[in-house]
């Protein structure tokens, strides 16, 4: 309730058409105290928060002195803010709604990178595949334009751009399992054009792999081990991003067996802990989720008491989110036989590995 409280009053002020200066001193405060709510709701100490602390009425103060510090090149900061506040509790569809109100063409290399893999998760997730390429190739290309800039921001935004390619491959794969290859391999056709087009110059050998990658997600043809196989070349170039993409690329082309260890193995959180919380839940996770009603479909025979086991992945389903996944993954190792490690039952008691 009070984060809708405060996603609201954002909404208000920067909906304001004729500012004036008791609009400046409240947005002004609006700005530092949605800085420091997401300042601290990720971990960090409030006495670490550099500037004033939010209090009651606070923000109704009209001290001139506050009027002083308004900045309007300041405001887009607003937006990201609300996004890093969302994700820190949780709001993962509020952090891609505030990330797709940010207009990026008022960030820096460093925010810009910031916003971006919200905005692929929230392009993927309403199928805007071309656009969710756009934006990833933007931030890389935005980073090799950039050589003199900061070193830091520059890797940072290169980095985003591979990220958030992985973001796509996960889209993609879904693509796949709810609307069939067919649907899968028209959108790939596309996202590979695309990528072809954008990185025709560019020297690095990544996009040429994320090409392959992305066909070989919709619609296989190789065997899943040279595919596993694949990736784990790539991971040690430590280009890990191709790893996970040609690890899920195996996946989608192997036997149930195979698949519970890629995907306990190779998609918790901790494992690629570079997504970011928010694409995580809205893309990864529901796509593992309809992975094994998919993968249960199409190898039924490969599991135990087929109907009972259909039953059973219903009901563990039926709870959202990690927590009915793992429930689902529990039914698969049964009716599949598989022996757990302690590290795979820990993982599928409480999530934690």
């Amino acid at each position: 309730m009070a984060y809708g409280s405060l996603s609201r009053a954002a909404e208000l002020l920067l909906n304001v058409r004729e500012p004036d200066d008791n609009w400046k001193v409240a947005i002004t405060l609006f700005g530092n105290f949605a800085g420091f709510y997401a300042y601290v709701t990720r971990g960090k100490s409030e006495d670490s928060w550099p500037y004033a602390r939010p209090s009651p009425g606070c923000i109704f103060d009209r001290n001139s002195s506050v009027l002083d510090l308004f900045d309007p090149a300041k405001l887009y900061v607003i937006a990201a803010q609300l996004t890093l506040l969302a994700e820190g509790l949780g709001l993962h569809d509020e952090a891609l709604r505030w990330a797709g109100r940010a207009n990026l063409a008022d960030f820096d290399l460093g925010m810009h990178s910031m916003m971006i893999p919200y905005r692929v998760a929230a392009h993927v997730a309403g199928g805007r595949f071309s656009d969710a390429l756009g934006e990833s190739w933007g931030a890389y290309a935005g980073g090799t334009a950039a050589l003199s800039a900061d070193q830091r921001a520059v890797q940072f935004s290169l980095h985003t751009g591979k990220v958030t390619a992985v973001t796509i491959c996960f889209s993609l794969a879904s693509v796949r399992v709810r609307r069939g290859t067919a649907e899968a391999e028209h959108v790939s056709v596309l996202l590979e054009d695309q990528l072809r087009r954008l990185a025709a110059s560019d020297p690095d050998p990544f996009w040429a792999a994320v090409v392959d990658a992305i066909h070989q997600i919709a619609t296989g043809g190789r065997n899943w081990r040279t595919l596993y196989e694949t990736g784990l070349e790539w991971e040690k170039s430590e280009a890990t991003q191709l790893g996970i993409m040609y690890r899920l690329a195996a996946m989608m082309n192997a036997a149930p067996r195979e698949a519970f260890h890629l995907t306990v193995c190779s998609f918790q959180k901790q494992a690629i802990p570079w997504l970011g919380d928010t694409p995580y839940d809205v893309v990864v996770i529901p796509f593992l989720r309809s992975y094994w009603r998919w993968a249960f479909e199409q190898y039924s025979f490969n599991f135990s008491a087929p109907p009972r086991t259909a039953r059973e992945l219903d009901d563990a389903l039926s709870v959202p989110g990690e927590a009915g996944l793992r429930n689902a993954l529990k039914v698969v190792s049964r009716s599949l036989g598989i022996a757990l490690t302690d590290k795979y039952r820990e993982y599928l008691s409480n999530g934690d590995c």
